[in-house]
């Protein structure tokens, strides 16, 4: 497994061409979801055996900054039941916004 993955934070990631022109910047910037992807899929397949919503939340590619560990099996079954539910056109009656803006306020 790399470590770091390209898709979390620190030094090993590239620097951003500040001042180039718009296809340097295109080129940079997919370019650097290319890498981000593809550490993402080995994670997927190689680290989490193929489990989508694991993945997702143990990669940190799903934010868990404001939650307490605790949480993180509700929000495995979350993803995989609503996000990567491709039956599922709404998610309204999956979240209670209310509850969303409350814990997003009680954080600042």
């Amino acid at each position: 497994m790399p470590d770091p993955y390209y898709f979390e934070r620190g030094d090993h990631r590239l620097d951003p061409p500040f001042g180039s022109d718009i296809e340097t910047c295109f080129t940079y910037f997919f370019g650097e979801l290319g890498k981000e992807s593809a550490d993402l899929y080995n994670g997927i397949l190689n680290e989490y055996d193929n489990s989508c919503g694991e993945a997702l939340v143990g990669l940190g590619r799903v934010d868990r900054d404001y939650g307490p560990k605790s949480t993180e099996a509700g929000m495995v079954e979350f993803v995989n039941s609503v996000f990567l539910n491709s039956s599922r056109t709404d998610i309204k009656d999956a979240i209670d916004a209310d509850q969303w803006i409350k814990v997003g306020k009680s954080c600042f």
